[in-house]
């Protein structure tokens, strides 16, 4: 059974030694005995660096992208070096890659792989039609 705190003070902090409920079921303690360092059950990957990022950083003094569409520009050409570099570390573990910039959780990933679906799913501009201004968003 816990113990229950016997401070006369209402605001009294509660005793380090308070073992809560659940520590009891689970065997979970603070003691100095308890074991070691515990693996963290979140599983990050490396995932390569988003096209947005890539555009950023090699936009040029125009902001019209539609001459830059030919895979004969230098940056379409930068773009696919990058791919293939990022092919190298896709998906391996990010503890393998520590200055990997760009890692992902494999939950916050199978997320993003869903909502991607949901997204393409309700794009008018993908089907031919109009709906309304602004139904994708």
């Amino acid at each position: 059974m816990p113990q229950r705190l016997t401070a006369t003070n209402t605001n009294a902090a509660p005793s380090a030694t308070r073992l809560t409920k659940s520590a009891e079921v689970s065997g979970a303690t603070n003691a100095p005995g308890a074991s070691g360092i515990t693996e963290c059950p979140i599983k990050f990957v490396c995932v390569p660096r988003p096209f947005w990022d890539f555009r950023l950083e090699y936009k040029g003094e125009s902001d019209d992208d539609d001459e830059d569409e030919n895979a004969d520009s230098p940056r379409e050409k930068a773009w696919n070096e990058t791919l293939e570099e990022a092919r190298k570390t896709w998906l391996r573990p990010a503890a393998e890659f520590p200055g990997y910039t760009w890692t992902l959780s494999l939950k916050a990933r199978k997320l993003n792989k869903k909502y991607d679906l949901q997204t393409q799913k309700r794009d008018q501009d993908a089907f031919g039609m109009f709906i309304y201004n602004d139904f994708t968003g």
